[in-house]
Formats: C-alpha cells, structure tokens, sequence
C-alpha cells in the first residue's frame, strides 16, 4: 500500500510540471564510472536522494557501454523521458526505457551518444 501510495503522490507531482533529478557524485569501479547501489557485484559512486519512489536507481554509468537502470517497472513512469546530464539532453539511440523481468529492472542504454562521466566529478542528472 505504501509503494502504491508514493507512486501515485510522485505521478501527481510529475504531472505538475517537477523533474525527476538527482545528483550523482561519479566513483569508479575500474571499468566503469558513475553510480552503482551495490546489486550483484561492489557499489561505487552516490547519489544525493532516490530520484523515484519505491524504484531505487540501481546504475547510471559510462565505460566501455553507457546505461541508466532503475530496480523495478518503472516504465509507465518513465516512458519517452530523455536523461539530462549538466543541462544536456542525451536522447536513447535506438530504444525508449525496457523492462527486463528476469532482472526486474527498467533500462535505457546509449550506444554512441550517451554522458561519459569521469570519478569524483559531481553531475546533476533529471529525467523529463
């Protein structure tokens, strides 16, 4: 009942016109960089707050791919939402948010185009 009730209070704040934003400070993990919250394999990086309610942000990181993932179907929440890094828009390649049931996890991933970030360096990210 909780998560349905921050889900619905969080879509009504959406719908007026809020941004989902965070800010990430970048870690390392020797191939990676940006934020990882620990799932499967060491964390590396933080966050200032969860960015959605009740679907914790699991990765937003560059290296050798560049992806964002949420623990969770978040896609009716974030369908046709572009990530923004420091002010710039970094629109998906070639595919909105995808949910992976195996993983229960909501994905965007860039394969060209995406942020690159760089250890220690402080981001503002938003989803809108």
């Amino acid at each position: 009942m909780l998560m349905t009730t921050n889900l619905i209070g969080f879509m009504a704040k959406r719908r007026g016109g809020n941004t989902i934003d965070f800010t990430m400070t970048a870690g390392d993990d020797g191939s990676l960089q940006g934020y990882h919250d620990g799932s499967g394999s060491p964390a590396f990086g933080s966050i200032d707050g969860e960015p959605i309610p009740g679907f914790n942000l699991a990765t937003l990181a560059s290296g050798f791919l560049t992806f964002i993932t949420f623990h969770g179907d978040a896609t009716a929440i974030l369908a046709g939402l572009t990530v923004r890094v420091d002010g710039v828009a970094y629109p998906f390649d070639f595919q909105d948010w995808t949910y992976d049931s195996g993983d229960n996890a909501t994905s965007g991933i860039w394969d060209v185009a995406g942020p690159v970030f760089v250890n220690t360096v402080v981001y503002f990210v938003e989803i809108k």
